[in-house]
C-alpha cells in the first residue's frame, strides 16, 4: 500500500500543468493603422523656412483616435526642439491617419491610442526653382505642373530689390487651380523673410503658371489645390551675363524602352469604407521608384478613407468594385510606318 501512494504521488507531481482557462465570450481585439505610417509624413512635408534654416530633430506623438478610427487628439510627448517641425508632425498626422478601431470584450468597435516618432532630416532639394510638397487635397490626381513652369529661367525674374540686396529664400504658396489649369488664387503661407520675393512668386504663378487640372475617379477636369514652394537663389555671374548660357545638351529619351502594366483594384462598401485594395504590376512599372509608388496606389486609397457612399441609378448606396489600369505596350514600326514589322 506504501509503494502505491508514492507511485501516485509521483505521477501526480510528473503530471504536466492544465492550459489556462479561455474565456470563450471575450472579443477583444487591438487597434491598428489602416494606412502606411510611413506615409502620413514625407520628406516632401519640411518647413520651407525650417529647411533653409538646416534646422532637424525627432519628435515624438500620440494620438487618440474614436471608435470609427478617426483621429481626435495629437499629444507632443518629445519634442524636436522646434516648434514648427512639432506643429507640423500633430497637423499631417491628424489629417492624414487612419485607424482599424479595436473591439472591447463584447466586441463593440472602441478608440484607442497610437505612438511613434517623426525623424526631420533635410531631404535634397532643387536649387533654384519651382518645387512640389506633399499634396492629397484632390484625388485621384491634383493639378500637375508643366514642364515651362518647372523650367522657368529665375535669373531672368530675379527682383531688383532681392538682387540688390543680394536675398535668397524659399517661398511657400498654395494655389487654387480650374479645370482649365489656370491659376485663380496665389497665397503665400511661409514666406521668405523677404517681400519681393514673396510678391514675385505669386506674380509669376499667376501670370505664368501652366497645370494640367486635377483629374476626379472619372477622369474628368475639375478644380483642384496645390501646396507648393518657389526656391529663389541668386544667379550665378555666368547665368546674368546675356548670351553666355550653355547650348543645352541632347535629352536623354524620356520614353519607356520596354512593356509594363499597372492595375490598382479596391472596393468601397456602401458606408464609404475601403474593404479590399490591392496593387498589381508587371514590367518596367515594377522595378525602381515608379513600381514603389505604384505599388503603394492603396495607401493614399485608404488615407482619403470614409468616402461618399457609391449609389446605384436608384440612388440607393452599394459596394463597388474599382478598377483603375494602365497598360504600355512598344510596336517598332516598318519603313513605311504604317504597320508594326
Amino acid at each position: 500500500m506504501m509503494l502505491m501512494l508514492a507511485a501516485m504521488t509521483m505521477q501526480a507531481k510528473e503530471a504536466p500543468p492544465l492550459p489556462p482557462l479561455i474565456a470563450q465570450d471575450d472579443l477583444s481585439e487591438p487597434g491598428r493603422p489602416t494606412t502606411n505610417p510611413g506615409t502620413w509624413v514625407t520628406s516632401d512635408d519640411y518647413p520651407a523656412r525650417a529647411m533653409r534654416e538646416e534646422r532637424e530633430g525627432t519628435t515624438g506623438f500620440r494620438l487618440s483616435y474614436d471608435d470609427s478610427g478617426l483621429p481626435k487628439t495629437c499629444e507632443i510627448v518629445s519634442s524636436s526642439g522646434h516648434a514648427d517641425l512639432d506643429t507640423m508632425t500633430c497637423d499631417l498626422t491628424m489629417s492624414r491617419a487612419r485607424f482599424q478601431p479595436g473591439k472591447d470584450r463584447a466586441g463593440n468597435p472602441m478608440g484607442g491610442t497610437y505612438s511613434n516618432r517623426i525623424r526631420w532630416s533635410i531631404p535634397a532639394g532643387p536649387p533654384s526653382g519651382y518645387g512640389r510638397e506633399g499634396d492629397l487635397e484632390s484625388f485621384p490626381r491634383g493639378p500637375v505642373a508643366r514642364m515651362a513652369l518647372r523650367n522657368i529661367d529665375v535669373a531672368g525674374r530675379y527682383p531688383k530689390a532681392a538682387l540688390d540686396a543680394r536675398a535668397e529664400g524659399d517661398v511657400g504658396f498654395r494655389l487654387d487651380i480650374d479645370a482649365a489649369g489656370a491659376v485663380k488664387t496665389c497665397t503665400v503661407t511661409l514666406g521668405s523673410g523677404t517681400a519681393s520675393l514673396d510678391a514675385a512668386t505669386c506674380a509669376i504663378l499667376k501670370s505664368e503658371g501652366q497645370f494640367d487640372p486635377a483629374l476626379d475617379i472619372e477622369g474628368r477636369p475639375v478644380a483642384g489645390r496645390v501646396n507648393h514652394y518657389f526656391v529663389w537663389r541668386l544667379p550665378s555671374p555666368v547665368a546674368a551675363t546675356a548670351g553666355s548660357l550653355p547650348k543645352p545638351a541632347i535629352r536623354t529619351n524620356p520614353f519607356p524602352t520596354e512593356a509594363g502594366s499597372a492595375l490598382l483594384e479596391y472596393v468601397i462598401d456602401s458606408a464609404g469604407t475601403v474593404t479590399e485594395c490591392a496593387a498589381h504590376t508587371e514590367g518596367f512599372l515594377a522595378r525602381g521608384a515608379k513600381g514603389l509608388e505604384l505599388r503603394d496606389g492603396c495607401s493614399a486609397i485608404r488615407q482619403l478613407a470614409p468616402y461618399q457612399p457609391p449609389r446605384d441609378a436608384a440612388q440607393n448606396a452599394v459596394d463597388r468594385r474599382y478598377r483603375i489600369g494602365m497598360d504600355i505596350k512598344l510596336e517598332d514600326m516598318s519603313a513605311s510606318g504604317l504597320a508594326p514589322k
